[in-house]
C-alpha cells in the first residue's frame, strides 16, 4: 500500500498537469485505456490471459462505476483546489470504512473506533473551515471521492475471496473507459508526442499501483490496509509544492493531520486484536 500511494500521487500530480488543457473525461478515458492495452499485452506475453476472467461480472461491473464516480470528482476538485489539499480531504475514506465495515463486513465497531471516527470527523470540520470565506464547494468533490473509495475498498475486500488482481484492475479500467469515451469523443483535444508518453506512464503506473493495492486488501483486513495511503499525503505534497508550488495551508494540515491520527487508531486498534487460527 505504502508503494501504492507513490504511484497514485504521481498519477494524480500528472492529472493535474492535464487538467488544464484536457477535459476530464479524455483523461480518464486515455489513461484508462492506456491501461487496459497495457494490461492485456503483459498478460498475452506471459500467457496471463486466464488470469483476467471474471468469476462475478456484476460485482466487477460496480466496482468500475465507483472508481470511474471517485475519479470524476477527483480530477474535477483539481481544476479548483491544489493537489494536496483535494487530497487530504480524500482521506477520510478510512474513517469512513470504519463506519461502513459492520454494516459490508460485519466487522466491530468499539469504543476505540468511535472515538477515531469522531477525530477523522473533526479534522474534515477543520479542513473544510465551514461558514468562512475559506469555504470552496470544490470541497464537497474529495468528500465525495473518499465516500466513494470507502464502498469500494470494502467491495474490493469482498471480491478477492474469488477474483484475481489482474481482473479487478482490466475491469475497473475497462468500466472506466467505456464511461469516459461518449464525452472523450465529444471534447476531445489533440494530444501532443510528450503528452502521449505520461499518458502511457500514468497508465503503467496505474495497473501497478492498484495490483499492490487489491493484493493489501486481500492479505489484510480493509480498515488496517486503508490507512496506509496516508503517506500518500506526503508524496502528494512534495509533488504538489514541486510541479505547482502550492503547499498545504496551516488548517488543511492541522485538520489532515487529525484525520490521520483516527487512522492510526483504527490500525493500531484493529492490529492488536486476537485473530481466529
Amino acid at each position: 500500500m505504502l508503494v501504492s500511494g507513490a504511484m497514485l500521487a504521481s498519477v494524480d500530480a500528472v492529472s493535474k498537469l492535464f487538467v488544464a488543457t484536457y477535459s476530464v473525461s479524455q483523461i480518464l478515458f486515455v489513461q484508462s485505456s492506456c491501461a487496459c492495452a497495457a494490461l492485456v499485452l503483459f498478460a498475452a506475453l506471459t500467457g496471463t490471459i486466464g488470469r483476467l476472467r471474471p468469476r462475478d461480472l456484476r460485482t466487477h461491473l460496480i466496482r468500475g462505476c465507483l472508481y470511474a464516480a471517485g475519479a470524476y470528482a477527483f480530477i474535477t476538485a483539481l481544476r479548483y483546489l491544489p493537489l494536496a489539499d483535494a487530497v487530504a480531504l480524500s482521506f477520510v475514506s478510512p474513517v469512513l470504512i470504519a463506519l461502513l465495515g459492520r454494516l459490508m463486513l460485519g466487522e466491530i465497531v468499539t469504543r476505540a473506533r468511535a472515538v477515531a471516527i469522531v477525530i477523522g470527523f473533526v479534522g474534515v470540520l477543520v479542513m473544510l473551515r465551514p461558514g468562512t470565506p475559506a469555504m470552496h464547494w470544490a470541497f464537497a468533490l474529495p468528500l465525495v471521492v473518499a465516500t466513494v473509495d470507502a464502498f469500494r475498498d470494502i467491495l474490493t475486500r469482498r471480491m478477492t475471496v474469488t477474483e484475481t488482481s489482474q481482473a479487478v484492475i482490466l475491469f475497473t479500467t475497462a468500466v472506466v473507459a467505456v464511461v469516459s469515451a461518449p464525452l472523450a469523443i465529444v471534447h476531445w483535444q489533440p494530444i501532443v508526442p510528450t503528452h502521449w508518453l505520461l499518458y502511457a506512464g500514468t497508465g503503467a503506473f496505474f495497473i501497478a499501483a492498484h495490483y499492490l493495492m487489491v493484493e493489501a486488501f486481500r492479505h489484510g483486513e480493509a480498515v488496517v490496509v486503508a490507512p496506509f495511503r496516508y503517506f500518500m499525503l506526503i508524496w502528494s505534497t512534495l509533488f504538489s509544492f514541486a510541479l505547482f508550488d502550492d503547499l498545504p495551508d496551516a488548517w488543511v494540515v492541522t485538520g489532515a493531520l487529525l484525520t490521520v491520527v483516527g487512522g492510526i487508531i483504527i490500525a493500531v486498534t484493529e492490529a492488536r486484536k486476537p485473530r481466529d487460527v
